[in-house]
């Protein structure tokens, strides 16, 4: 398809690669994702699906004045809190286990940015 067009490789290169980026911004829908730097690294979709409910509950608690169902995702939120912490800590024991330098060096970097709590 291309041959015809030139005989430099490099220009060559270019008008493909630059037809597959213009396929792939085409076809594939792009996400953005908020990062916080204040965001720990153990929160997850499970612990913001925790938070939401929390935050409905307390709101329906104050209009209907029953807040059970709020101490009950209170639990669930501080259950969530643990099983997360839990994951991440498995996550960072996993790529010191590995064996592999990059996966160290990935873990080192992760413990660095992120100090415990």
């Amino acid at each position: 398809m291309f041959q015809c067009s030139t005989d430099d490789v490099s220009k060559f290169t270019e008008a493909v690669v630059g037809f597959i980026g213009k396929l792939v911004d085409d076809t594939i829908q792009r996400a953005t994702i908020k990062k916080f730097s204040n965001q720990k690294p153990w929160l997850d979709k499970t612990m913001r699906e925790a938070l939401n409910s929390h935050t409905a509950a307390y709101n329906a608690g104050i209009i209907s004045r029953n807040m059970v169902e709020y101490k009950s995702a209170a639990y669930g939120v501080r259950r969530a809190v643990r099983e997360a912490k839990r994951r991440y800590g498995r996550k960072l024991e996993s790529q010191f286990q590995q064996s592999g330098s990059r996966s160290l060096w990935q873990g080192l970097r992760t413990t660095r940015a992120h100090p415990p709590d």
